[in-house]
């Protein structure tokens, strides 16, 4: 993105929210495939649900070489409601997109929910095509065309409910 100026607008902070718990075998992946984003303009906030397996220190690993992360510890499993919470509190961007330890998107997911969120102010949630896999087998797909854009906080998400 240019600015008028000529220079470089990274357009608005998106902050990457990740609980991770016992999340060894997918976390890396989750993680290439954000550090990857199209979009350049991210915070990834990474909250440890205290794993007993390696994935803080996949996730410590990822940081050292990835100033844009983030890496947090919960002293005890607190269970992935209270650490999105945590997480939500720790956020800095415009916008935030959950993702799941296990999740991968594709590299521009990012850039395209900014483009349109940023051309659509009422909208105020925004989805990709989600495809479940076990053991990278398809087992589910959902597409999600619909967006919400009433005005009243508590209409915004009922009819995607």
């Amino acid at each position: 993105m240019h600015n008028d100026d000529g220079g470089c607008d990274l357009g608005p902070l998106v902050s990457v929210l990740i609980a991770a718990y016992n999340g060894e075998d997918t976390i890396d992946t989750a993680l290439e495939y954000i550090c990857n984003s199209t979009y350049k303009n991210i915070e990834i906030i990474i909250l440890d649900d205290a794993s007993t397996d390696k994935t803080f220190q996949i996730c410590e690993q990822r940081a050292s070489i990835d100033p844009r992360i983030s890496l947090k510890r919960n002293q005890s499993n607190l269970g992935m409601v209270s650490t999105y919470n945590q997480l939500i509190r720790l956020s800095k961007g415009k916008y935030i997109i959950f993702n799941d330890q296990d999740d991968t998107r594709n590299i521009t997911f990012i850039e395209k929910a900014v483009s349109y969120m940023e051309a659509e102010p009422d909208v105020v949630l925004c989805h990709s095509h989600t495809l479940v896999t076990v053991n990278f087998l398809p087992v589910h797909s959902t597409r999600i065309d619909s967006v919400s854009r009433r005005k009243k906080i508590i209409h915004r998400f009922w009819g995607l409910i």
